[in-house]
């Protein structure tokens, strides 16, 4: 217990009451109120959590129609090992073998050998490389153009193309009578008599009374003055008169451009 000097406290159970006794007497102490509690600032409240959009799951996906038959991967390109001048290629794709058939290289005598194959064979005999060559194999150079020689001013000539010719009987330098000769032929003939010349036949001058000119039917003499012998011929034109005349001067003895050279027409 305490005891204040302004009179006697007592405390009870930790009470402290104490009674003023003899306290000075004085105007009596205002007792200042506190301010009242500030009012309670308005928090606002949150909205509500927007609601999650629905996402939207796709649906498995269908399985494989069995009716679907998904074909196969194409089998492998042939290809086949080839021999060029002693020394092994390949193996090569059909179409570069192709390309060296069309440039000579490889023939129907080439080495070739395929998987499977017991040893090596010839282009030729195998069937498949075969039909490549057969589509593929360059062609042979054509023939070349034919050439004559020519019986030109008792003088043989040539050899001459049919282009050649033709300008030399537009020319009036030979005409139907001439003797033309080429190889793989007998003996010289006249040139209305040979096939192959009817160019040049077309391109010889008419003429009047000239060779090739008349198509009434007439009579030619064929005479060779170095042996004497003569040829008679007659024909629906001085064409066929003419060839046939030298021919008969040639039965009898008279060399060929000689009885060409003398022609007379028979009026």
């Amino acid at each position: 217990m305490s005891i204040s000097p302004w009179g006697r406290c007592f405390g009870v159970r930790h009470l402290a009451i104490c009674l003023a006794v003899g306290l000075p007497s004085g105007p009596a102490i205002a007792q200042t109120a506190p301010p009242p509690l500030p009012e309670t600032e308005a928090i606002a409240t949150p909205p509500p959590p927007l609601e999650e959009e629905a996402v939207v799951v796709p649906p498995p996906p269908p399985e494989t129609d069995p009716a679907v038959v998904v074909p196969p991967p194409p089998p492998p390109l042939p290809t086949a090992m080839v021999l060029i001048d002693g020394q092994q290629q390949g193996p090569l794709d059909f179409d570069a073998i192709a390309a060296m058939i069309a440039n000579g290289q490889v023939t129907g005598d080439t080495f070739v050998w395929q998987e499977g194959m017991a040893e090596w064979q010839r282009a030729a005999e195998v069937p498949e490389i075969a039909a490549l060559i057969d589509a593929n194999a360059p062609q042979p150079p054509p023939p070349p153009a034919p050439t004559y020689r020519a019986m030109v001013g008792g003088q043989q000539q040539g050899p001459f193309t049919v282009e050649q010719l033709v300008g030399m009987a537009e020319r009036g330098e030979i005409d139907a009578s001439t003797l033309v000769w080429q190889q793989g032929m007998a003996d010289w003939q006249a040139l209305s008599a040979v096939d192959g010349l009817s160019a040049v036949m077309a391109a010889i001058p008419r003429r009047p009374d000239g060779p090739g000119q008349r198509t009434a039917p007439v009579v030619v003499e064929s005479y060779c003055s170095a042996t004497g012998a003569f040829g008679v011929g007659t024909g629906p034109n001085y064409d066929t008169a003419a060839f046939n005349a030298i021919q008969g001067c040639v039965a009898y003895g008279g060399l060929p451009n000689c009885c060409a050279n003398s022609l007379t027409i028979v009026e």
